[in-house]
């Protein structure tokens, strides 16, 4: 079991967002903010998240997501839930990703995945 201060969840998460993003379902969304949804407030973002709005699941997630990595005290939660629901496997560093991105370090970059989704996810991380 690792514990992980939030700055180094969030550096887990980000380069391998588009995984974590495909195996997270609802229960993990409701775990994760349960509990905070009447002590901060978060009724409404709460429930935007839930299959209840239409709103496709990878959507719903990714949004999630964003939410969460904004703030300390749920990105720990987060780490704790994925344990929990034995999904630490998404907050262990991919030894092989790192390699063979340095052998694509002079290749010609992916169009995969939008400039604002990029910047956004950039931007948690600073």
């Amino acid at each position: 079991m690792f514990v992980f201060f939030p700055e180094k969840i969030r550096e887990l998460i980000v380069p391998n967002f588009k995984n974590v993003v495909e195996e997270i379902e609802t229960n993990i969304i409701k775990e994760t903010l349960q509990k905070y949804v009447d002590i901060h407030n978060i009724k409404e973002e709460f429930s935007s998240f839930l299959p209840e709005t239409g709103k496709s699941r990878q959507d719903r997630v990714y949004r999630f997501l964003t939410f969460v990595l904004k703030n300390d005290e749920y990105v720990l939660e987060l780490e704790k839930v994925f344990q929990q629901n034995n999904l630490e496997h998404l907050l262990e560093e991919n030894i092989e990703k790192e390699k063979e991105e340095k052998e694509n370090e002079y290749a010609i970059p992916s169009n995969e995945g939008t400039t604002e989704h990029k910047c956004i996810l950039s931007s948690l991380l600073f």
